[in-house]
Order: structure tokens, then sequence, then C-alpha cells
């Protein structure tokens, strides 16, 4: 309700916005009482380096070496396992080598995932190496790895999404995903190009990085900004309207935002995702008003032209 005070910020913006945790140590996740949950690789890397979440990477090398033989299959089907002290990474080549680090960081992100699903009720969003953003076929096959790890454990696919980089061969890998039934959530996105395409590939969501956005703005324009002024801030809420104007399915998931008043800056905005250290800061601010900034009534206040992306040539031209 506008003009309510909220035990907390974090309680305020959880009546305004779905609120998603962005961390994949899920032993401090439950806390935070997130709806849904999202991670990246470096997040799951420093989570393994923990000793409490050490054994996902001892699980994932042991899977890594007794399933590579079944690399080209894996997608379809688990084989039976080989014996791992057999394996030999020094025989393998480069392109296998670069293949199995691969392998395994695709059963170790999603056996995080798999442990965040016992915590919220909602989906995780686990994300592809970053690496072969623009390998089309390296990250469909890895999308199609990583739902297969979810399903062999039970996982239905209203659970799970596949995080997919916003350029072109990602936006092109998301529209056979979602056709496929694999939800996916558009990441490493900067532009208006990038949030419109993916909507027109039908991905369930986009994650605009707010504070990446501003930091594009503050080294080229050479001066910093006010919130009011908050380049990331404004260009989100614009998508954000953009995308209610003309009744777009895809759902707006805010992130990379690091510091509370930027969450705060987008009340009203579908979801957010935030990491561990913004999120006690929204939790110890008490008895405070939060207002709502994304409204959907204030939506027909604004006027907007369809933006048309027909092809990878404007697609590249837009983001020039």
């Amino acid at each position: 309700m506008e003009g309510q005070k909220y035990e907390n910020a974090l309680e305020g913006l959880r009546d305004h916005s779905v609120v998603v945790g962005d961390t994949a140590q899920y032993k401090i996740l439950a806390q935070y009482k997130p709806q849904d949950a999202t991670t990246n690789p470096f997040l799951v890397l420093q989570a393994a380096e923990m000793p409490e979440y050490a054994q996902h990477i001892k699980e994932a090398v042991e899977y890594g070496k007794t399933q590579f033989h079944n690399f080209d299959r894996a997608h379809e089907s688990h084989a039976e396992p080989q014996d791992a002290a057999k394996f030999d990474y020094n025989a393998l080549n480069d392109q296998q080598k670069k293949q199995f680090h691969l392998f395994v960081y695709e059963k170790l992100a999603v056996s995080f995932g798999i442990e965040i699903l016992k915590i919220v009720p909602g989906y995780v969003s686990t994300q592809l190496d970053p690496r072969y953003a623009y390998d089309a076929e390296t990250m469909y096959m890895s999308a199609k790895r990583m739902a297969k790890h979810y399903e062999v454990a039970g996982i239905k696919r209203d659970r799970f999404m596949i995080k997919v980089p916003s350029t072109w061969e990602g936006i092109s890998t998301a529209k056979k995903l979602e056709a496929e039934g694999i939800h996916v959530n558009m990441t490493l996105m900067f532009s208006f190009a990038q949030a419109v395409a993916s909507a027109n590939a039908n991905a369930t969501m986009i994650s605009p990085y707010v504070a990446r956005i501003q930091d594009w703005f503050v080294l080229n324009e050479k001066k910093e900004y006010s919130l009011d002024e908050h380049p990331g801030l404004l260009r989100v809420a614009d998508i954000w309207r953009y995308f209610k104007f003309f009744e777009l399915k895809t759902q707006i998931l805010v992130a990379n935002c690091r510091k509370a008043d930027e969450v705060l800056r987008l009340t009203g905005c579908d979801r957010h995702t935030i990491g561990p250290a913004v999120l006690d800061d929204l939790a110890n601010r008490k008895d405070v008003n939060i207002p709502k900034y994304c409204k959907l009534d204030e939506v027909k206040n604004h006027s907007y032209t369809k933006i048309e992306i027909p092809d990878e040539k404007t697609f590249r031209w837009m983001l020039a």
C-alpha cells in the first residue's frame, strides 16, 4: 500500500515486487525468504571455494571424469559411468580440455541450483558459461545438458531457467530453447535493443544491469550521477514501461543493483535479484515508508513507438 510504513525496507520491497536472491550460498539464503534465486559463474565459484560448499566441486569433477565419454550425448541421457581412475586429463587435446571444463562447470552450477530449490518456492536461474556468448551451438548444447541435469534430479522445467547472454547468438539460442519448453533468462543486458530482441525471441525473463549501465556513462561522460539522473535506473524503468505499454509477456528482473537506494528506485518492477550485502542493508532499514515507483496505471501517460528488429544486421547497428 502507498504511504504504508513497513517493518523494514525489504518487506516494503516485497510488497511491490518479487524478491530474488542473487547468490549461490544456499545456506544463508533462507533468512531473506526470497521467492526465487539467481546464480552466475562468479557466484558459483565464490561459494565453491568455501569449505562448507567444497563437496560440490569434488562431485562435479568426479562426474566429469566418469561421464565425459558421453559428452556428445549427455543432453539426451546419462551413460554408464566409467572408472574415474582411468580418466587421463593430459591425454585430451586442447578442444577436449575446454569441453571437459565446460562439462564440469555445468554439473557444478546445477548442483548449486538443486540445493537452492530446496529453499526457494519459485525458480532458480543458472547461467551458461559467458565465454561462449558468441557461440550459438555451444550455448544451445550446454543449456540442454543443464536442463537434463535438472530433469534427472526430478526437477520440472517450471522450476529452473537458463541464463543466456544477450548477444545476437544468445538471443537466437534463447528462441530455440523457449520453443522446446526450456525457459530462459537473458543476462548481460545493457541496451533497449537487447531487451526488445529478447522479448521478440519469447524469452521468459530479461535481466538488465543497472549499475553496469551507469558505469558506461560515468566512464564515457566523465561525470557522476544522482539517483534522479542515474542512467541505469532510468533505462530499466523505461524498458519496463515499454514492455507494459505493448503488453509484452517477458518479465523484467532488475539486476546488478549495488546499493539499496538503487533497488528502491525501481519498486514495482516485476522482480529484483539482490545480493546478500544489499539484502542485509534493506532488512536493516527499519520502520520505513517504501513508495512504489513503477506503476502500471502511469504507463498510459507515456507514448512509445514499436521498435522493429527484423534481423541481425539491424540488431548490431542498434548496438553500435
